[in-house]
């Protein structure tokens, strides 16, 4: 077998990352929406630029970038040296950020999962984050993971009233007004226990019903989850790390998730997961400083991630670990 050899031309690509390049420059029939229509999810790098400056400078590639409204507006306007960011954007303007020498402050670019557009909210706003006030001796509990069965008993501690303060549903599609998320829909707690109320038949859920008024199983609109199974990974992780049975009335350990989609974490390698991990971190942290002790300081949080890519490295210096 002969060796392998660097291509010498490689080094000639003015490109940033060449899998991106790849996978943007293949034939139309890869693409379901055809290659310049397509979204993809993007985690790039921003040097000596804030978010609104970046936004300014994409100006004419407006119909081909979606800043996420999980940003607020102090997100947008920070300029720290470096700072990675999640974005969603179609071939056009990736294909311009992935360019050495870029004039948009972008110094990296991880192409992530291609996303059906019906799944992206381009009128989104960032919700509000008013204080919530804890014991002392509370701890949050975060979960990144997918098919969360957010109605699940051991979420909850009554028929109607949930533990889960904060549901990003990244896989379901987007509310028709109102909208605080970009990609999916999110539950603020009373909003989920309006839901459970409202499927609640004499003590007892409806789950399929909920699941499906929740936007997480509408078989109709090919809008499937793992919840509609009697197992799923996110509900198994979730109740390992914060599940709390009904009758113990846990009121110490409030939950904030993101759900990951489905057709996101089918990826085994977990390139197409990182840009909207990323998201989801940068989501749930902001969620969690939400939370104040009586004696005003920030609630202490433990963020669950229970997923391992298949490639390398496996030493702490990967893309998932370093975030």
């Amino acid at each position: 077998m002969t060796d392998w050899t660097l291509n010498p031309e490689i080094s000639k690509w003015p490109v940033l990352d060449h899998v991106t390049d790849y996978r943007l420059t293949r034939q139309n029939q890869f693409y379901s929406e055809g290659r310049r229509k397509t979204w993809w999810s993007v985690l790039i790098e921003l040097e000596d630029t804030s978010i609104d400056q970046f936004k300014a400078k994409t100006k004419r590639f407006a119909r081909d970038l979606l800043i996420p409204a999980a940003y607020d507006a102090a997100d947008r306007t920070a300029e720290p040296k470096r700072q990675p960011v999640a974005i969603f954007a179609r071939t056009p303007l990736i294909s311009r950020l992935n360019r050495i020498g870029n004039p948009f402050g972008v110094t990296s670019v991880h192409l992530g999962a291609a996303i059906p557009e019906r799944y992206l909210d381009r009128s989104a706003v960032s919700p509000s984050a008013s204080e919530i006030t804890v014991s002392d001796d509370t701890v949050i509990q975060a979960v990144i993971d997918d098919s969360i069965a957010i109605a699940h008993d051991l979420f909850r501690t009554g028929a109607s009233e949930s533990r889960i303060e904060h549901a990003w549903l990244m896989g379901t599609l987007p509310t028709e007004q109102g909208s605080h998320s970009s990609m999916g829909r999110i539950l603020a707690r009373a909003e989920t226990e309006r839901l459970l109320e409202d499927c609640n038949y004499g003590g007892y859920l409806d789950e399929d019903l909920f699941y499906r008024k929740s936007g997480q199983v509408v078989p109709g609109k090919q809008v499937i989850s793992n919840v509609a199974l009697r197992r799923s990974h996110g509900t198994h992780v979730g109740a390992l790390a914060a599940g709390h049975h009904m009758w113990e009335q846990c009121e110490t350990r409030p939950i904030i998730c993101a759900a990951l989609p489905m057709f996101v974490v089918e990826d085994t390698t977990g390139s197409d997961s990182l840009p909207l991990l990323y998201l989801a971190f940068h989501d749930l942290m902001k969620q969690a400083r939400r939370f104040r002790t009586e004696s005003g300081a920030l609630a202490p949080v433990v963020i669950n991630f229970s997923y391992g890519n298949t490639a390398g490295p496996h030493d702490g210096t990967g893309p998932f670990a370093q975030i």
